[in-house]
C-alpha cells in the first residue's frame, strides 16, 4: 500500500540502481528527492525532512555503513525511518539487527518486496540503535554536529532498542 504523500530520500551510489530504484519508486506513488551527488546525505536529510530514507549499503563502501549510524545519531534526521539495502545479505541483516534501519532488503529484489518493507517502515515507531556513548561523540564530531552528546544543552541519545 503506497502513502501517496510519502517523500522519500533516495540514497545509492550506482547511477543505474538509483534510476531503476527511483522509477520503481515514484511508480508506486512515492515522491522521491534525491541528492545529485550524495556526498553529505544526512544534511541532505535534515533540509528535507522526508518521511523515508532508502539507502543503498555494499561491503564495498564502508562510508555507506557511517553513513547509516549518521542518521540515527543527529537529531533532526534520528526518527526518520530507513530501508537499508544491500548486496550481501549480513549487511542487511546487521543493518536492521542494531535498529539502524526499520526494514532491510537484500538485492536483488522485486518490487513487491521493495514496496512491502517501504510500508512497513512507514508504519514502525522509529528504532534508536545500540550505539555506544563514545561512539556517538567520535561520530557527532567527525559529521561536525551541532549536537554533540554530552556537550551543551541538548540530551544525550540514550540508546535503547524497541
Amino acid at each position: 500500500m503506497p502513502y501517496r504523500d510519502s517523500t522519500v530520500l533516495l540514497i545509492e551510489h550506482d547511477p543505474d540502481l538509483r534510476e531503476i530504484e527511483q522509477l520503481v519508486l515514484t511508480e508506486a506513488g512515492y515522491r522521491v528527492e534525491t541528492p545529485s551527488a550524495p556526498t553529505d546525505p544526512v544534511s541532505f536529510a535534515e533540509r528535507t525532512q522526508p518521511d523515508l530514507i532508502v539507502i543503498g549499503i555494499r561491503p564495498a563502501r564502508p562510508r555507506d555503513w557511517q553513513t547509516l549510524v549518521s542518521f540515527k545519531v543527529h537529531t533532526q534526521t534520528r526518527t526518520i525511518p530507513v530501508v537499508a539495502i544491500s548486496t550481501s545479505s549480513q549487511m542487511a541483516a546487521a543493518a536492521q539487527a542494531t535498529s539502524l534501519a526499520e526494514q532491510s532488503i537484500v538485492a536483488p529484489f522485486d518490487i513487491e518486496t521493495l514496496e512491502n518493507a517501504l510500508a512497513q517502515a512507514l508504519d514502525m515507531p522509529p528504532s534508536f540503535p545500540m550505539i555506544p556513548f563514545a561512539a556517538q561523540r567520535q561520530l557527532a564530531i567527525a559529521n561536525d554536529a551541532t549536537d554533540i552528546p554530552g556537550r551543551g544543552t541538548r540530551q544525550p541519545l540514550i540508546p535503547f532498542s524497541r
